[in-house]
């Protein structure tokens, strides 16, 4: 009982966090109305990598490295920023055919780059494992929590690689490529921007 108190609230709260629509979401829905299926999942994995990546790290404390040590957040946030904004530019500026196949590994990349470039994840799992996490706990706990991540990151996400890639979806995408790739491209440098501006403070 202990531990479905634990393990409850971290599902509640950090499924509600990864539905809010971000770079990730909006990076995986145009990879699979661009791609299809397949590579939308890649970016899926991709993202769901650097998500237990994060998770793990505030699991080991590392968010009190950050505290201690805040130029390294500062130039992972602007790091971070700087890569949206140049995925931003390639789609804004060099719109690809959706028939143009992606390098196997093109998406998985792209999902890890742009979740593990957020450092202001690790701060979301932090806190919530500060709050809900008793150290005292054994580890096989801590790796169930790792379970509910990634069973959340790969269930949301999953979902939305999979709506994206429908043929309707991707015909509607194809008829109007240059545009939504345009709003795609602004929507990724806003993000960009946004993280890179904060990384000032």
């Amino acid at each position: 009982m202990e531990v479905l108190s634990v393990l409850i609230p971290l599902a509640v709260v950090q499924l509600a966090a990864v539905m809010s629509p971000g770079p990730t979401f909006f990076l995986i829905s145009q990879t699979a109305a661009r791609h299809g299926r397949a590579e939308g999942m890649r970016t899926v994995l991709g993202a769901t990598l650097a998500a237990l990546l994060w998770g793990g790290a505030a699991m080991l404390g590392l968010e009190a490295l950050f505290q201690k040590a805040a130029w390294v957040l500062r130039w992972m946030q602007f790091a971070g920023g700087a890569y949206l904004i140049w995925i931003g530019y390639r789609l804004w500026r060099k719109p690809v055919s959706a028939e143009t196949n992606m390098n196997s590994r093109g998406g998985f990349v792209s999902g890890f780059l742009t979740s593990v470039g957020n450092p202001k994840v690790i701060l979301f799992f932090g806190s919530i494992l500060a709050a809900v996490f008793d150290p005292a706990l054994p580890g096989w706990v801590k790796l169930a929590a790792m379970g509910v991540i990634a069973f959340n990151e790969l269930a949301w996400y999953s979902t939305v690689a999979t709506l994206f890639s429908l043929e309707r979806v991707r015909k509607q995408y194809r008829s109007a490529e240059r545009v939504l790739d345009r709003v795609f491209g602004a929507l990724m440098i806003g993000f960009g921007l946004k993280l890179a501006w904060g990384a000032r403070d």
